[in-house]
């Protein structure tokens, strides 16, 4: 009798546990909804600036544009510890810059600067 009683402890213990470690796992990876925004006041002749990026691969994309108002919206897989970025990088020292970053909506990130580069960067939180 006192084996059966430690047989079936034993399969309930066993069972539980594994349970807990299958849905810790599968919640880890959380996608997330990542957007950003530019806005410059530059001087629209001859303005150009330069916009790197944390793609939805978790990679840098980065391009020129002359738009004074630059948009790009995302769905990203995010790890524990990763990050997104926005760097602006204007070619004029007479521009006011502002660079957001909202994740799922929220505004999570912003640099404003007069002239060169607004950069803004985004952790992730650590899933426990």
């Amino acid at each position: 009798m006192k084996k059966l009683l430690y047989l079936l402890l034993a399969i309930t213990f066993i069972g539980c546990s594994s349970d807990n470690n299958s849905s810790s796992n599968s919640s880890n990876n959380s996608v997330y909804t990542v957007k950003y925004e530019v806005t410059t006041d530059a001087p629209t002749e001859g303005f150009s600036q330069f916009i790197r990026y944390t793609n939805s691969t978790g990679n840098d994309n980065v391009f020129e544009t002359n738009e004074l108002f630059w948009e790009q919206e995302i769905q990203i897989d995010s790890e524990d510890g990763s990050y997104v970025l926005l760097d602006a990088d204007a070619n004029t020292n007479e521009c006011l810059i502002n660079a957001k970053i909202y994740v799922n909506g929220e505004l999570k990130g912003e640099s404003t600067v007069v002239a060169s580069n607004a950069y803004v960067i985004y952790y992730f939180p650590f899933q426990p």
